[in-house]
């Protein structure tokens, strides 16, 4: 009787793992993957004009929340936007079940729009960079984007 205790918590604790590991492995490994899964994008943004520039067909929905909600119920299997945006929204909602993959399909920069020959130009670029490279910036990436 004791020998049949330990065969069924073995055989319990393996199909736990497996099942475990399955539910942790993400259907798209890397953008490669993309043609062969459901695609959705965010409406009226440069994701959506990137997928229909490499010809990635793909579901639009009207905002990264929305899109996330879809991808959680599983009606797509990746979800192509601005990664800190989906990293926050990761954050509050999705954290074990969601995440974004390490690929970048296209750099996009930010800005800060000012007229031409500003004064304010250089002032702003160097406390941007004093700013990024504190930890006190560090721990706001973390607190709203998560590792």
């Amino acid at each position: 009787m004791f020998v049949a205790i330990i065969l069924i918590s073995s055989f319990t604790a393996t199909i736990t793992s497996t099942l475990t590991v399955t539910q942790l492995e993400t259907v798209i490994k890397g953008p490669e993957d993309m043609p062969k899964v459901t695609v959705g994008t965010i409406a009226n943004t440069t994701s959506k004009s990137y997928l229909k520039q490499i010809q990635i067909s793909f579901r639009s929905y009207g905002s990264p929340q929305e899109g996330l909600a879809a991808l959680g119920e599983g009606k797509i299997q990746a979800l192509v936007y601005d990664a800190p945006i989906l990293r926050y929204y990761i954050h509050q909602n999705y954290i074990g079940s969601l995440l974004v993959l390490p690929y970048r399909l296209q750099r996009q920069e930010y800005g800060i729009a000012l007229q031409p020959n500003s004064p304010l130009r250089e002032q702003i670029n160097v406390v941007l960079l004093q700013k990024i490279q504190e930890k006190a910036w560090q721990e706001k990436l973390s607190q709203y984007l998560g590792e």
